[in-house]
C-alpha cells in the first residue's frame, strides 16, 4: 500500500518518552506502532531474552519424551525414571511461563 497522506503531531516531553520508553519494548517504528493502535491492536512487549533458551529447553524436553515414548514401543517397557524427570522439567517450565505474563491496558476506541 501506498502512502501519501503525513500528519504531524505535537506532544509534550512526557508524551515524547512514553511513546519512546513503548517503542524500545517493541520491534515497531513510530509509524507502524501508530499503525496498529489505529488499527485497534494493542502491541505488545517483546518476550523477555530468555524467551529463545525457554523454547529451547521446550524442545529438548520434547525430544527426550519423544525418544522415551519410542524406547517403551520398541523394547514394551518404559523407563519411568527417565520419563519422571522430563515430566518435572515440562511441569517446571510450565510453571515458569505461567509467571510470565504482562499486563496489557487495553482501552476501547472510539468510532
Amino acid at each position: 500500500m501506498f502512502r501519501k497522506n503525513e500528519i504531524k503531531i505535537r506532544l509534550s516531553d512526557e508524551e515524547l518518552e512514553k511513546l519512546n520508553r513503548n517503542l524500545k519494548k517493541t520491534t515497531f517504528s513510530r509509524e507502524g506502532y501508530i499503525r496498529l493502535l489505529l488499527d485497534g491492536y494493542v502491541p505488545v512487549e517483546m518476550p523477555p531474552l530468555e524467551y529463545r533458551q525457554l523454547i529451547n529447553e521446550l524442545r529438548a524436553i520434547g525430544n527426550n519424551m519423544h525418544n522415551i515414548y519410542y524406547k517403551a514401543c520398541s523394547r514394551g517397557f518404559i523407563d519411568v525414571l527417565m520419563y519422571k524427570e522430563n515430566a518435572e522439567k515440562v511441569h517446571a517450565t510450565c510453571m515458569y511461563l505461567e509467571n510470565l505474563r504482562y499486563p496489557i491496558k487495553m482501552k476501547s476506541i472510539q468510532k
